[in-house]
């Protein structure tokens, strides 16, 4: 494992796992939601088993004063030029036939800004913060592989979301019970069962765009 650092105005770190060097994955985790949660675990054993070179970013914003104190506007257009940062810094990592997205919730605003130059990447959109974000425009219209997960239980999920973003040409896992962190009323062992059928349906995706 490499241990790297993207020069932005606040750097970011990030540690770089190679295994074949032909496709790379970018993990863009969440505010509170890091690559040690289930999610991102269980995504790092699939990329292991594909031979696939992760790049896993490790956000600290929820750590950082200065960007949990301030305004909405500020935050968003960090977002925004982070993971434009973060795509410009992955695309030099190596000659790659294929590369993947992976975002999760602030880190999917990242991975909206930062991908328009990307037009053949595969995306996947975990929990996507949506409300008053914008992202919305950017997910919508891509003509990338695309996928998006989704819990009935998450704050940015409605009764349509699913038609509106299929009807894109997405493919939408909506899974019943998930709250935003993919977690269940019921507690740790429901839970696990979100996490699986989850990480399932992932893998389907994958190996059907593979």
């Amino acid at each position: 494992m490499e241990y790297l650092q993207i020069a932005t105005p606040t750097p970011i770190n990030a540690s770089l796992i190679r295994r074949s060097g032909r496709e790379l994955a970018i993990l863009l985790p969440g505010l509170n939601y890091t690559a040690e949660n289930p999610l991102f675990y269980y995504i790092g054993q699939l990329l292991h088993a594909q031979d696939v070179d992760a790049l896993l970013v490790d956000f600290t914003y929820n750590r950082d004063d200065t960007f949990l104190n301030a305004p909405d506007v500020e935050r968003l257009e960090r977002l925004r030029t982070d993971g434009q940062a973060i795509i410009e810094f992955a695309r030099k990592l190596g000659k790659y036939d294929r590369i993947t997205v992976i975002g999760k919730s602030v880190g999917t605003i990242s991975m909206g800004w930062g991908i328009d130059d990307l037009p053949d990447a595969r995306l996947v959109w975990l929990t996507p913060s949506l409300g008053g974000t914008g992202l919305r425009a950017q997910m919508l219209g891509r003509p990338n592989p695309a996928f998006c997960l989704i819990g009935t239980r998450d704050p940015a999920y409605t009764e349509t979301f699913a038609e509106e973003f299929s009807a894109d040409g997405m493919t939408v896992a909506v899974i019943e019970g998930a709250d935003h962190g993919i977690n269940h009323v019921d507690g740790a062992v429901a839970s696990v069962g979100l996490v699986q059928e989850s990480i399932e349906k992932l893998a389907l995706w994958m190996e059907a765009t593979g």
